[in-house]
């Protein structure tokens, strides 16, 4: 059976910045509640119709890591996430640092389309 398959990853907590451009955009996006926590939801397309543990992680793995402002290490990328990594820097949507890829403040407001490239 195909289909798709969803991973929720919980995510840190946004920075004072990113809160108040989103509120300055849409507040409905920022919640009021001091209690809530938000997620990333992520939909893995068919490409994976039955992801192991091994999977999930490294998926987990890029997801949160890209969006750290320490990057993500490229030793976690396949051949074709590298190359991705190539297209990102020359589209200005992220750096290579310390074998590292650091997104740039547009990178992160695209991060999910950075992320699905990545993972091919």
């Amino acid at each position: 059976m195909n289909g798709h398959t969803c991973l929720a990853v919980p995510v840190p907590a946004l920075e004072d910045w990113v809160r108040e451009r989103t509120a300055h955009y849409d507040p409905s996006f920022v919640s009021t509640d001091p209690g809530f926590a938000h997620a990333h939801l992520t939909l893995l397309a068919p490409w994976v119709e039955r992801p192991t543990a091994a999977d999930l992680r490294r998926v987990e793995r890029v997801l949160l890591e890209v969006r750290l402002r320490s990057g993500l290490p490229l030793d976690v990328l396949d051949e074709a996430g590298r190359a991705a990594v190539q297209d990102a820097v020359a589209r200005g949507l992220g750096e290579v640092h310390d074998e590292r890829l650091v997104l740039t403040l547009r990178g992160r407001l695209l991060a999910d389309a950075v992320v699905r490239d990545l993972l091919g």
